[in-house]
């Protein structure tokens, strides 16, 4: 059992830290918010086996936005989400992808949208779902899936390349 844990981690690792670098937009957070994904999943694993159903993609990303949402839950617990001292949570790493600005910038617009809309960017760009999987993710069908994606990268990419 634990071998074939293994291999889920090695396939599932890289997705659910993008997942999670999008939604925290911090290198640090990410990586502790992906290692309490596993140790979570580790410890749940042989009950997850027994069950049949749902995939491991489905049941990792389920336990990763419980994750991320636990972490917003205790960052609210410390810190206004108005207060100038969120900027200290967001980081600067300079190997990040995005500069400090445009990651400011994504941030503002992605709280813009609804909840939804969040979820169901972050699970197929960072969390690299086909639309069938966020469908099932997110109990909807996987056209309506299609449907949320598209409206929401469409109103990201007007808004980002308007200013």
């Amino acid at each position: 059992m634990s071998g074939d844990f293994g291999l889920v981690y090695d396939e599932y690792y890289k997705k659910i830290y993008n997942y999670a670098y999008y939604r925290l937009l911090n290198h640090h957070c990410a990586e502790d918010v992906t290692a309490e994904v596993f140790l979570k999943a580790l410890e749940n694993y042989s009950a997850f086996e027994g069950r049949g159903g749902a995939s491991v993609s489905t049941w990792l990303f389920a336990i990763a936005k419980n994750a991320v949402n636990d972490y917003f839950r205790r960052l609210k617990k410390i810190v206004s989400i108005e207060s100038e001292k969120l900027d200290e949570h967001i980081g600067t790493d300079e190997n990040d992808l995005y500069s400090y600005e445009d990651r400011q910038r994504l941030r503002e617009l992605l709280n813009e949208l609804d909840e939804r809309s969040r979820e169901a960017l972050s699970l197929r760009y960072w969390g690299e779902m086909s639309y069938a999987e966020i469908a099932r993710n997110m109990g909807v069908s996987e056209k309506n899936a299609g449907v949320i994606l598209s409206r929401a990268v469409e109103k990201i990419r007007k808004k980002f390349n308007s200013v």
